[in-house]
């Protein structure tokens, strides 16, 4: 099992639930995954598209801790899509809307990929959109 990044983007998730507009898999402990992280688990992830405005997707990640010991997770929280999704449209004709009077900061990393203890503002056109780029 790879770890970069952690283990759970390298598990094999069960599909639990499934209804016209949400998605929701689980991944439980196993022997291989108690090699790496020492602790019982239940991960469960949910996407919804959202009823108002099915051009907005959620996602929820509950973490269950199954042990009697405290347990310490970490979710990297970064999901990624296959696009173009229209055939007529390219990679950079999409963006990401953070919506009315947002403030996402990029967190620096060093050349040797340590985190640096400052950030910087993310340039956003008309205050909101992240116009997508492959770099």
């Amino acid at each position: 099992m790879k770890t970069q990044h952690g283990f759970a983007r390298d598990a094999e998730f069960t599909c639990i639930a499934e209804t016209t507009d949400s998605i929701t898999h689980k991944l439980v402990y196993s022997d291989e995954t108690l090699e790496i992280y020492p602790f019982e688990f239940e991960l469960l992830i949910t996407h919804r598209f959202d009823a108002e405005n099915p051009r907005l997707l959620h996602v929820t990640w509950t973490v269950k801790n199954l042990g009697s010991d405290e347990m310490l997770y970490s979710i990297g929280g970064h999901p990624g899509f296959q696009i173009p999704i229209e055939k007529n449209l390219k990679f950079e004709d999409y963006r990401i809307d953070f919506g009315e009077d947002p403030k996402p900061r990029r967190i620096l990393f060093s050349e040797d990929c340590f985190v640096l203890e400052e950030d910087e503002a993310f340039a956003l056109e008309e205050g909101r959109y992240l116009n997508l780029e492959h770099n």
